[in-house]
C-alpha cells in the first residue's frame, strides 16, 4: 500500500503568543464560572433561613410570638400559617403581624390570604426582628401544639414552632 500522508519532519506546536492567550482565556472563563457558583450559593442560603420565634404569651385560643431573627426581605406575601394539634392539621383562624404595636398584615386561615394595613402592602410587609405575631385558633391552643410558618415564595425556610 502506498502511504498517503506525508510525515512532517519538523513538528512545531502552537506559537507562544497563541498559547498564552488561550491560557488567559481559560483562566478568565473558570474564574467567571466559580464566581457565579459562589454568588448563587450565598444567596440561596440567606433566603432559606428559618424565622427565629420566641413565645411571649398564650391563652386557650391565641399565642403571641416575637420574631427574634428573620432573613432580609422575608416578605409576608406568599407565606402560610398552619397548625398541628396532636399531630392533626387544623386551620388557623387568623394571624396578625405587628410592627411597633401597629398591625401591618392579617392572615385569614379560611382563605389562606393576607390583607395589609398600617401603610404596608404586599411588597413592603415583612417578618423582621422585633415584629410580633398573634396567632388565633378557634379550636384552641395547648402546650405541644405546633404552629408552622411556610413561604411558598422561598423567602424563608419552613419554620415550625411548638407552643409552650
Amino acid at each position: 500500500m502506498k502511504k498517503i500522508w506525508k510525515t512532517r519532519k519538523s513538528e512545531e506546536g502552537v506559537s507562544p503568543v497563541i498559547a498564552t492567550i488561550l491560557m488567559v482565556a481559560i483562566t478568565v472563563v473558570l474564574a467567571a464560572v466559580l464566581y457565579v457558583m459562589v454568588i448563587n450559593i450565598d444567596t440561596n442560603n440567606e433566603l432559606r433561613t428559618p424565622l427565629g420565634l420566641n413565645q411571649q404569651s398564650k391563652n386557650t385560643t391565641a399565642v403571641t410570638l416575637l420574631v427574634s431573627s428573620a432573613p432580609n426581605n422575608a416578605l409576608v406575601t406568599g407565606s402560610t400559617v398552619s397548625l398541628l394539634i396532636d399531630g392533626t392539621p387544623r386551620t388557623v383562624t387568623n394571624a396578625i403581624v405587628y410592627q411597633a404595636a401597629i398591625p401591618i398584615a392579617s392572615y385569614d386561615g379560611a382563605t389562606a390570604t393576607w390583607t395589609y394595613s398600617g401603610g404596608e402592602n404586599a411588597d413592603t410587609a415583612t417578618f423582621s426582628a422585633g415584629a410580633a405575631i398573634l396567632v388565633y385558633s378557634a379550636s384552641g391552643l395547648t402546650s405541644g401544639d405546633s404552629i408552622i410558618f411556610s413561604s411558598t415564595e422561598g423567602y424563608f425556610e419552613q419554620t415550625p414552632f411548638d407552643v409552650n
